[in-house]
């Protein structure tokens, strides 16, 4: 039925294949067949191919694609697919940047009864999760990379976030991927985290961090946060703020703004840096203006108190009415 063009079975087909169950897994038929129940209309299809476009799974990774059938799937009713579309258009990946929009499908979120919006997308890294997929696609868009990386790419995945032991599976062919397909910084960032996790091999900070500063030398953003992150908390190693300053402002320097809230409270509290209260308000104030509430908080604080900005409790009233404090 799927060959003869019924969109429901060529979207069993692929789901099929995706998943591995009673054939062999192969990412690359599982596209295809989803590909051609979509254009039919096939609701389901949709966020299967939005997923594989931005990881790059069985297919080219293709921001512009993977943004057109994430809002399909919005507008299906995809949850998921809801809380992505808000960050593409939020960043501008796929499509042009777009707040008014962004703050559309925020709200189509809420009415659905999620009163925890922004502690949900704060907690799943909404952002940095595409950042990070999307900085691929873009440097590999005008580059061939064969299918059979990303099948294997994608099979250590699986083993990584398995719950069986098969986790030192996904160690070795991270480390056959990086053998063949040197400088690849999305493989030194996943082989870090398994180094710094003791997942599928000893436990090695230290091997962890010399892989991170790998991809991190190729303005890999999740591994400069990491890097930044490792060195504030101090958890695994020395707490270092000059070092976490140091990653952070490459993160800065790459034009991300997500990294702005961290810098404000560095600056804030004088954490390596002098202490520059009008410094951290610059860097609260294009967050709160673009609805971040904890950035909204506490530039409000900042006009009532006159800290880093001149007092202004008119504009410290404006910002608690929207926030409704």
């Amino acid at each position: 039925m799927a060959k003869r063009g019924d969109a429901f079975a060529q979207a069993q087909l692929g789901w099929l294949y995706f998943s591995g169950s009673g054939v062999e897994q192969n990412y690359r038929l599982a596209h295809q067949w989803f590909l051609k129940a979509g254009l039919q209309g096939n609701r389901s299809s949709s966020a299967y191919l939005a997923w594989m476009y931005l990881n790059a799974q069985g297919t080219q990774g293709n921001n512009t694609e993977a943004f057109k059938w994430y809002e399909k799937a919005a507008q299906y009713g995809d949850e998921e697919a809801k809380m992505i579309t808000i960050a593409m258009y939020k960043l501008g990946v796929g499509t042009e940047k777009n707040i008014e929009k962004s703050e559309y499908w925020k709200n189509k979120v809420k009415q659905t009864g999620d009163q925890n919006f922004d502690l949900h997308y704060q907690l799943n890294d909404y952002e940095y999760k595409l950042l990070y997929f999307a900085k691929i696609n873009e440097e590999n868009k005008d580059k061939y990379i064969s299918n059979e990386f990303y099948q294997k790419y994608n099979l250590a995945l699986d083993y990584k976030n398995s719950s069986d032991s098969n986790k030192q599976r996904a160690f070795e062919i991270f480390n056959e991927l990086l053998a063949s397909h040197k400088n690849r910084a999305n493989v030194q960032y996943q082989i870090a985290e398994l180094y710094e996790k003791g997942v599928g091999t000893a436990k090695d900070i230290h091997k962890a961090i010399e892989f991170y500063e790998l991809a991190a030398a190729q303005n890999d953003v999740m591994a400069l946060l990491r890097l930044g992150d490792l060195y504030f908390t101090g958890d695994a190693i020395a707490q270092d703020f000059t070092q976490a300053l140091f990653w952070y402002r490459k993160i800065e320097a790459l034009g991300q703004q997500h990294v702005h809230m961290k810098l404000g409270d560095m600056y804030m509290k004088g954490l390596g840096v002098a202490k520059d209260p009008k410094k951290a308000f610059q860097y609260y104030l294009p967050l709160a203006e673009q609805g971040h509430e904890e950035a909204m908080r506490i530039v409000a604080h900042c006009y009532e108190n006159g800290i880093g900005t001149p007092e202004n409790l008119k504009k410290a009233q404006k910002i608690k009415a929207k926030l409704r404090i």
